[in-house]
């Protein structure tokens, strides 16, 4: 199975499956691609462009789980990517169908990097939709509780935190006494103090 170069480059550190438009789909965070214009020691005769490329999966139409070949859906410019969370919204039937939180670890040179959110409609590709400041990002985390939808975001230095979202709702302006729409966003609710050195992220909700 030949994968391409953006995939099987050196540097791959995270992968996550999902359903992308009716098709089995897999996003993988690789710090060596083939379309960059510098390189690193880390990678090598790669380039050290790091990106995450978005596939879909072909499988075989007499053997339906052999998998086949893939096929680059898009790729997303991510310096530093470490890992990747694909997931759609239960509690906002107004927000996009698709979203990828992307945990960015370091540009190369700082830490302070951040965990992107992009988010896809039915019609159109991912695009940066909400950014989080970290200290050396680490992990990123969907999760689902009680018709709520959460995101956890782990870095190396200072707190965890626990966004919510925030789903959109219609509004009148003040001024112009217009109807307006305030598009849903994820909304930081909690800081959580980590005990020693994080290294990832898990969770666990209980009543």
């Amino acid at each position: 199975l030949d994968m391409g170069a953006e995939i099987s480059g050196q540097g791959v550190t995270d992968a996550a499956q999902f359903e992308y438009r009716g098709a089995r789909t897999l996003a993988v965070a690789n710090k060596c691609t083939t379309s960059a214009t510098y390189l690193s020691k880390e990678c090598g005769a790669y380039s050290a462009q790091r990106a995450v490329v978005i596939s879909t999966l072909n499988f075989d139409l007499l053997l339906p789980q052999m998998l086949t070949s893939l096929t680059k859906v898009q790729s997303i410019p991510a310096i530093g990517a470490v890992d990747i969370e694909a997931f759609v919204l239960v509690s906002d039937p107004s927000a996009a169908a698709h979203f990828l939180a992307v945990a960015r670890n370091s540009n190369g040179v700082s830490k302070m990097h951040s965990v992107d959110v992009y988010a896809a409609t039915k019609s159109l590709p991912f695009s940066i939709f909400q950014s989080f400041a970290t200290n050396g990002a680490l992990s990123v985390k969907y999760a689902e509780y009680g018709q709520q939808d959460y995101l956890l975001i782990a870095q190396e230095v200072g707190n965890a935190s626990l966004l919510r979202w925030q789903a959109g709702y219609f509004t009148t302006d003040p001024v112009t006494n217009e109807y307006l729409f305030i598009k849903g966003l994820f909304k930081k609710i909690r800081s959580i103090r980590p005990t020693g050195f994080p290294s990832g992220l898990s969770h666990h909700f209980s009543d």
